[in-house]
């Protein structure tokens, strides 16, 4: 504001969004993420900081995230308008994001936006001393500007971890204000960002959600934000977040069927000093809409530690299995009307392939229990494998999480390298293996089969 009083004819500037409950839809500080929902969603954002002065920040956002389903693909649509003072900038972004396997439990996905930024001024909330002032005359003549933009961004995603960078205004626009023979420019700073997020399931009821974001202009450091939500039957969460900018936010929201998320945000200056500014306020809500996106459904759901987070995930009829599983192990037992009638009901302790054929098709897993393997060479043979990991309770969430689709599977263990696999057949012969392979199985992105000796 001094060099803008003062008449220089070149300003730096800066506008950044600070959002609280960030976590809830990354897509909006990094556009990678619209590939890792499981449904299309769209988000709204209101926050205003130091709500007790006239002309403080304040932002909107909306955003669109939209899977294409038995794709790599992902679709996004982001609109934010950001305030403070005399200006208000415009952004409005498309994204495509696009995922690369890593491996069976491990992906990266990259995504470019282009977008436009509209600069606007109001000379009559400037607070100005001489009319005459030239930076001043052509900021009130020339209130619009607009600039294309892109950003480039790429996140990491393990189950229940997410890691991401994104990089925006990489052109630093410059916004031209023209009046009589001076000129006067706007530049933005280029923005980049650090994001990272988890959910660790502590125990059925009770799962944490650590989340941190770093902002920096022109690489470097300006914002660092973190927090930790706690989240209670899957439905309600509070939590506390360090917002930036010395502020101390707590927050509250829930989640209604897996398709509705409201939250809100309130977060006051920790300085003596900047208390006087007033308290921040931000409210959150989330609309889930559309079928299930199978590639992604387990990766959202599934958690570190602990059993499977229960998203409530409701299935449908095109989530059930292609094609008639054709494992050579004994057929299941059609359910009885006792079955029928308890399901999962009552704990049940599966100990193989065969014993999870014969559970009927049922979404809770709260009462089901997967034996634990011993350390021991499996049987021979070729294996159709839908998943890997060093840990047999991760494993144990991915089967979990494949029995909530209708698709059953079970485990082995390897101890050539020391990992648990997914597995949802077995044969003697490697080309009927392959055959299934190259099938697919519908609902399972990545499958590949492994010989054990």
């Amino acid at each position: 504001m001094a060099a803008l009083l003062a008449g220089i004819p070149v300003v730096e500037a800066q506008i950044s969004t600070r959002i609280d409950q960030y976590m809830h839809d990354p897509a909006i500080i990094n556009p990678a993420a619209v590939n890792s929902y499981s449904r299309a969603r769209a988000n709204i954002f209101y926050n205003r900081l130091y709500s007790g002065v006239n002309g403080s920040p304040q932002n909107m956002l909306l955003s669109l995230s939209v899977p294409v389903n038995n794709r790599r693909v992902g679709l996004g649509g982001f609109f934010g308008q950001e305030t403070i003072g005399f200006t208000t900038l415009n952004n409005v972004y498309g994204s495509y994001a696009y995922t690369i396997p890593l491996g069976p439990v491990q992906r990266i996905s990259v995504a470019a936006s282009l977008g436009l930024l509209n600069q606007k001024f109001n000379g009559g909330a400037i607070d100005i001393v001489d009319q005459n002032d030239p930076v001043y005359q052509n900021y009130l003549r020339g209130q619009s500007a607009s600039r294309l933009d892109v950003k480039f961004s790429a996140l990491y995603q393990v189950p229940g971890l997410m890691l991401g960078f994104s990089s925006g205004r990489l052109t630093n626009p410059r916004f031209g204000f023209e009046n009589g023979n001076t000129t006067t420019f706007y530049t933005l700073k280029n923005i980049s960002s650090l994001f990272g997020s988890a959910r660790i399931q502590v125990s059925d009821g009770f799962m944490l959600q650590p989340a941190a974001s770093a902002t920096f202009t022109d690489y470097k450091k300006d914002i660092i934000q973190y927090g930790l939500n706690f989240w209670f039957a899957n439905t309600v969460w509070t939590g506390v977040h360090h917002a930036g900018n010395k502020n101390l936010a707590l927050q509250i929201g829930t989640e209604i069927k897996n398709s509705f998320m409201a939250g809100y945000s309130f977060s006051m200056p920790m300085t003596a000093q900047s208390r006087q500014l007033g308290a921040g306020h931000e409210v959150f809500l989330s609309f889930r809409f559309g079928q299930v996106h199978d590639a992604n459904s387990d990766m959202e759901r599934l958690v570190l530690g602990g059993s499977d987070a229960g998203s409530g995930y409701a299935r449908t009829e095109r989530d059930k299995p292609a094609r008639e599983d054709r494992d050579n192990e004994s057929k299941p037992a059609k359910p009885t009307a006792k079955n029928e009638r308890t399901r999962v009901s009552t704990p049940v302790t599966v100990s193989s392939l065969t014993a999870m054929k014969a559970l009927h098709n049922n979404q809770d897993t709260a009462t089901l229990s997967l034996g634990e393997l011993a350390r021991e060479k499996p049987e021979s043979g070729f294996y159709v494998v839908a998943g890997m990991n060093k840990s047999e309770a991760q494993v144990d969430n991915i089967i979990k999480g494949y029995y909530m689709h209708g698709i059953r599977s079970y485990k082995f263990f390897n101890p050539k390298n020391g990992y648990f696999y997914v597995y949802l057949t077995r044969r003697s012969n490697k080309a009927e293996a392959d055959q299934i392979k190259f099938e697919g199985v519908q609902g399972i992105d990545n499958i590949w089969t492994t010989e054990v000796q």
